[in-house]
Parts: C-alpha cells; structure tokens; sequence
C-alpha cells in the first residue's frame, strides 16, 4: 500500500498576482520601501522581450517579491509568450499567468534536497499504541529513518543496503571497499560523489533511456571498487540518481510517492502542475523549442520525462514559478525562525545545509539549497550554458553588484537546462537591515545563449538597488549594462555554433576520404553486461548515423552522424541544438569509440568512461 502524507493546512501565502502588496510583521513593523515598488515594470519587461528576441525564446515567466525580515509579501509575476497575430506576424503577449508548466531541470535537486529536510527533521506523529499497524505508523517508521541521512558512519551504500528490499545487497562492493563513501549530504552538495554519466541515463538528443530501478545494475554495479566512487569533486546528476535509490528503499514507495508526501503536498503546490515527470494519463508527447546555429527557433516533439527515470531526482520535475516560490517561502521561513513544520526549524536547516562541514570550501560552493555566493561574486551564472561555453568573457562573467561593493547581497543559486528550458532560482534570506528577495526565471526554451540567465540578471540588478541603502556604492561604477551583455553574448554564441557547425561538417568530410575506408560499419550494436544499444545505419550516399536507446526502448530516436576520426575510432556530431548540455563531462559529444573489426567488419565498439569501460557487440 502507498506511503501517504500527514498534510498541514495550507501556507497563507497569497498567490502570486500582477499587483504588489505589503506585508507587516507580528510586531507592526513599518513597510520596508522596497516592498511597495513594482519591480517587474514597464522598463524592464521591455529590456526582457528584448533578450527573448536576440535569443528567439519563445516563453519565459519570471517571479520577483521583496521580502523585508523574511515576510510573506504578494510576488509579482509576469507571463511573455510568443505567439502569432492574424497576420501571422510574432507578437509577444505579457499575462498575469503564473500557473504555467516548464521543465524545471536541474532545480529539481533544490525540490529534492528540501524534501529530504522535510522528512528527516519533521515532528513525528505520535505512536500507535496498538497492535494494528496503521497507515500513520508506516509513514512516522519512514520519516524516522531520515534522521540518520545526517549520520556521517551512515553513508548512502550503507543506508541503501540496510533498507534495500529483500536485504538485496545491491552496492555491497562499495560498502566493502576502503573509499570514502560520500554521505546523503555529500552527494546533495555534491562535495563528494560520482563523475557525471548523463551518457548512461540519456539518449544523445536528452531523452530518458533508463529506469530508476534499473540504475543499479546498469550503473552503480558495474563501477569497479575504487573506481571514481567519493573521488569526484563536482557537480553530478548521477549523485542525485544515487540519491534516489536510497529514498525509494528508505521510504518504501515510489521516489514520486516520496516528493508528494514531503514536498509538494505539505507546501500545498498545486499537484496538477507540479509533479516528478509528467503523469501517466498526460500526452506521450511534449513541444520543445530549440534554437539552431541559424537563429531559428525551432518546436520539436519530445517524449516526456516519466516518474521512473533514472533522472528523476537530477532533472525529471516539472512546476511553476508559484510552486518554486512555495520552496523559497519555507526556506526564508525557516532561516528567520517562523516554524512552518514542527521539527523543520532553522538549526535543523544548519545541519542539513553541511555548515560544520569544511570540505565544501571551495568555489563555487555548493549547498544543499544550491550554490551560496553573494551577487558581487562571478558564481551568479556559473551553472549557465553562456559560461560552459565563455568561461572568461565578461558577458558570462560580469557580477550583478560590483565587485567593490561595500555591501554584498547574500544568495543561493541554482539554474537548470536541458534541451527545450533553461530557467534560474535565486533566494536571498535577507538580514534584519536588508529585505530578502526571491527570483525564479522559468523558460521553454534553449539555444546558443541561456535566455534565463541574462533575464535573471536583470531582475536581480533591479532588486539589489532596490534592497540596499540609497548612500551603498554611490561612488562605485555605474552598473553592468546586462542588455550589452545580452547581446554581446549572442553575436558570439551564434557565432561559436555556426562555426562549430562548418568546422564538424568540413572535418566529416575530409575524414570519410581518410579514414574506414574498406570497413562496414552498421547493424545493432547490444551492450555487455548493460542494456544499451547503439543501432548504425547507412544512408545512400554512404553516411552513417547513429541512433541510441537503453533498457527503455524510443519510438522513432533520432539519429546523429557518426564517422570514423581514425582508422580505429569513430565519433558522433550531434547537432548543438539538439545535443545535451556537457557541462560536467558527461555528454555523448565528447565520446569515441574504439572500433574492433574482424575482417573488415567491425564487430564491437567500446568506450574506457571516468566510471566504467562499455563495450558494445554487434548482434549477429
């Protein structure tokens, strides 16, 4: 039977609106300036269909409120969505709607670090005095098992191993080995974990090729002891697939189960709207936009990401600037010691944030909660597309403060993108001088440039003059010109593609005179030891194209040209548009494989990965 939740009534947090209001504290405290300024005004939603323009986005829903000690003021929201006039000419049309539904990425790991919190800090119902076990008795039995996630003897294998069903020992040669196995916490601020595999779970095009449960044997089980496991210092989808594993066998349901009942039913989100995957009973296919190296902007018809898929906790969810503002709501709550849920309170947050914990020293830092910077620090975008690929330009680089300021906002940060959104959440908590502010940036939409985080950026530069004394950094230099930024940034990225485009075409080309000559190359090619399979098509004109799938088999995959770079490796071009991001090193791009032919005909490919060797036989 499904775990259920132990809900509380909803948060008194009104919704979102076009009209801001302000709030009062218990004590009467007079109304902080900054809350009865529009901060989403005439001005800076025209700079921000600007930016959707040069980065031919197609929607974007931005959220900002000024929160003066932490309160509960109205967020305002604005909803700008292209779309077509009786002349079929592109309008953009602003609306009040902050129920909109976006791929939010990798914001779904501040979604599941805040559930974690939840469940392993919450006030345990009373027992059950019975002999009868009771729904109740259930949940309260799970929740008490959080509690150890803080335990530093109790790392993720140890805790999978112990509550895994049937006492499979699934992980047993981790636990075995003499690594440092990386905690819950390690793998939540990814201080400690496992090289990025986005590779292993995703289809070269971002599509879900493999289950949650079928992660284990085809991930963590085959990783060889002392391989990268507690080695790898950075930033991992693969650490929150990890983490999934070990909530599933805690909790004893489903990981959707697990962020229903500790997540977006006691915050009181809106269940039709925010969700791990899109349900079942919804179309097998969503619209995407992409934008190509020719500045078009593309929809594209993609499988959903589902509740089961490796991914998930990494970047299955989907929500709403509302349900995102929910989270920042309970975290500033927290943080000024207005209990929300009994238990959660703001030394429980220390503990579950790691802040006893030195070995996160290092730059950018990340939390549990996302990275914690301040807004004169070049962290702010650090996570974006524009800095994977302009990692010292000034338009990827430049801060929303100055660098000099004499008085630096404090903020968690966090951005998300995969192919079709790319979207932002930054929380400043504020301090009993300066008034917190919340700024979420949700887009359908991806490309050359990260739209959310130049839209962000502006949003935040408004907000920080805004919260900060009128006399702060009066003598400073004038404020970044992030439209500059903005465009400067996309003469370059569209440049960057389409150069990246003519170089890959001109190097496929001189490479097929060169090289493989002689040798077939095609058929389906089967995983051992592993469910993935690579299937190598030749066109008439000789080409060959790749299309790749896993233990979940795609209807109609797309493919992407793949060509020999040697006389015994091969490589695939996948459009940029269309391909993975790569921030981590755990993209298909930068893959070659090593061709083993027998006769001329190649019979095996394979791949050494940080993680694992796989090899891939030919189906006879």
């Amino acid at each position: 039977m499904p775990l259920t939740s132990l809900t509380r009534p909803p948060l008194t947090s009104p919704e979102p609106t076009i009209v801001t209001t302000t709030a009062q504290s218990s004590s009467s405290r007079p109304t902080d300036p900054a809350t009865a300024q529009t901060i989403l005004d005439e001005d800076i939603l025209k700079d921000i269909k600007k930016i959707m323009t040069l980065c031919g986005t197609h929607t974007v829903t931005i959220s900002a409120r000024i929160m003066p000690e932490g309160e509960q003021t109205t967020a305002q929201v604005r909803t700008i969505r292209t779309t077509s006039n009786s002349n079929g000419t592109s309008v953009q049309e602003v609306t009040e709607d902050f129920r909109q539904r976006f791929h939010i990425a990798s914001l779904t790991k501040l979604f599941v670090s805040v559930a974690l919190f939840i469940a392993a800090n919450r006030e345990l119902p009373q027992e059950n005095r019975t002999n009868t076990q009771t729904e109740q008795d259930k949940v309260r039995d799970a929740w008490k098992r959080f509690r150890q996630i803080y335990e530093k003897k109790k790392n993720f294998v140890r805790l999978y191993n112990y509550y895994s069903p049937g006492g499979t020992k699934v992980l047993e040669a981790f636990d075995k080995s003499k690594d440092d196995i990386p905690t819950i916490v390690d793998l939540l601020k990814h201080s400690r974990g496992f090289h990025p595999a986005n590779f292993q779970m995703l289809s070269p095009h971002a599509e879900s090729i493999m289950r949650l449960s079928e992660s284990r044997s085809e991930i963590f089980d085959r990783i060889p002891r002392g391989r990268p496991a507690a080695k790898w210092r950075g930033y991992s989808n693969l650490n929150y697939t990890a983490i999934a594993l070990v909530i599933e066998a805690m909790w004893g349901d489903k990981f959707e189960s697990f962020m229903r009942a500790n997540l977006f039913e006691p915050l009181s989100m809106d269940l039709k709207s925010t969700c791990i995957g899109i349900p079942d009973t919804e179309s097998d296919a969503e619209t995407i936009y992409v934008v190509n190296s020719a500045r078009k902007t593309l929809d594209l018809q993609r499988r959903p990401y589902r509740s089961d898929g490796a991914e998930a906790a990494a970047l299955g969810a989907y929500s709403t600037v509302h349900d995102l503002d929910l989270v920042h709501q309970f975290i500033a709550d927290t943080i000024w010691k207005r209990t929300v849920i009994p238990g959660c309170d703001y030394g429980a947050l220390k503990k579950h944030r790691g802040d006893d914990d030195d070995t996160a020293e290092h730059s950018p830092k990340f939390t549990p909660l996302g990275i914690l910077s301040q807004l004169n620090s070049s962290d702010i975008g650090s996570l974006s597309i524009n800095r994977a690929q302009f990692p010292k330009e000034n338009f990827s680089t430049y801060t929303i403060q100055p660098e000099n300021t004499s008085l630096p906002l404090d903020v968690y940060y966090m951005t998300g993108s995969t192919n079709g959104c790319s979207c932002v959440s930054v929380l400043s908590p504020g301090k009993p001088t300066i008034s917190g502010f919340s700024v979420i940036v949700l887009t359908n939409t991806s490309g050359p440039v990260d739209a959310a985080d130049h839209i962000s950026r502006l949003v935040l530069q408004k907000v920080a003059k805004m919260v900060s004394p009128p006399h702060i950094d009066a003598n400073l230099a004038p404020s970044v010109n992030i439209m500059e930024m903005a465009k400067h940034n996309c003469d370059a990225a569209f440049d960057l593609w389409k150069k990246t485009v003519s170089e890959a075409e001109m190097h496929i080309h001189d490479c097929e005179k060169k090289f493989g000559i002689g040798k077939t190359l095609k058929g389906e090619f089967v995983g051992e030891g592993f469910n993935q399979r690579l299937v190598i098509t030749e066109d008439e004109e000789g080409k060959l194209w790749l299309a790749v799938d896993g233990p979940v088999r795609l209807v109609n995959p797309l493919t992407s040209r793949l060509y020999w770079i040697d006389d015994s490796s091969v490589k695939m071009f996948i459009e940029p548009h269309l391909s993975i991001d790569s921030l981590a090193q755990g993209d298909w791009a930068d893959i070659v494989f090593q061709a083993e032919d027998r006769n001329g005909e190649v019979v095996a490919l394979s791949y050494e990965s940080p993680n694992v060797t796989l090899r891939f036989k030919k189906r006879t």
